[in-house]
């Protein structure tokens, strides 16, 4: 009978904004009452997420990082060996006796004296020549990496006891460092939103509110023309 009168005095579009705003209310209700009914989970769940996160924080993984620590970890290891094979190789090329730069330069002066007499041998002259430039830059890069091998003790047990606390993480984890890395930026993420809960529930309460009052007064109008229009047609 209503539905009747509602199309009777032409006031149905009302009736369904007033439907409309209901249930939108329920909707904005039921959303505010399981916020509320989770609010002791989600303390627990962020507790537990702080909990994770302290330790991820302490330990800053960075991606990459384990493959990098395990190459310098083996220079460290080996910087005395690999030391002395640069050493070695240095003074082959450049600063032993009869090494190869002393040798190189020795035949460049022959192939000087042929190409004196013989202009076609020139070009040879030229890739010896080469040849002693590269040999010489090459001894300079193996002088150069000499010094910069060095064992350091200290350095290493950081390394190693670097590398120990990345591999616990990973394995309480069941990831790998750049895993490690991903987690806790989802972690982050998850924390966010839950600390941002409260402000949800409080703009849900303010929906709710403006969403009662906006039914209450549709209700209103809609009662009010259905008495106007049952009069008019008594």
């Amino acid at each position: 009978h209503l539905l009747l009168l509602d199309r009777f005095a032409g006031f149905g579009p009302l009736a369904e904004r007033l439907a409309a705003a209901v249930r939108g209310l329920s909707e904005r209700r039921r959303a505010l009452d399981r916020l509320e009914d989770n609010q002791r989970h989600r303390e627990e769940r962020a507790e537990f997420l702080r909990f994770q996160l302290r330790e991820l924080d302490a330990l800053k993984p960075k991606a990459g990082e384990r493959d990098e620590l395990l190459a310098e970890r083996d220079l460290q290891r080996h910087a005395v060996e690999l030391q002395s094979h640069a050493r070695r190789a240095e003074a082959l090329l450049y600063s032993g006796d009869g090494a190869v730069v002393e040798k190189l330069g020795l035949a460049e002066t022959a192939l000087q004296g042929i190409a004196a007499v013989d202009p076609t041998a020139q070009p040879l002259v030229s890739q010896l020549a080469e040849l002693l430039v590269g040999a010489e830059e090459l001894a300079r890069e193996l002088s150069r990496r000499a010094r910069s091998l060095r064992h350091d003790p200290a350095r290493l047990e950081e390394i190693e006891g670097r590398l120990a606390e990345l591999e616990r993480l990973s394995r309480k984890h069941r990831c790998d460092t750049d895993g490690l890395v991903a987690l806790h930026k989802r972690l982050m993420g998850e924390l966010a939103d839950l600390e941002h809960a409260d402000e949800r529930r409080e703009v849900l309460a303010q929906e709710v509110s403006a969403a009662e009052a906006e039914a209450l007064e549709l209700a209103r109008l809609v009662r009010r023309e259905r008495i106007r229009a049952s009069s008019a047609l008594e």
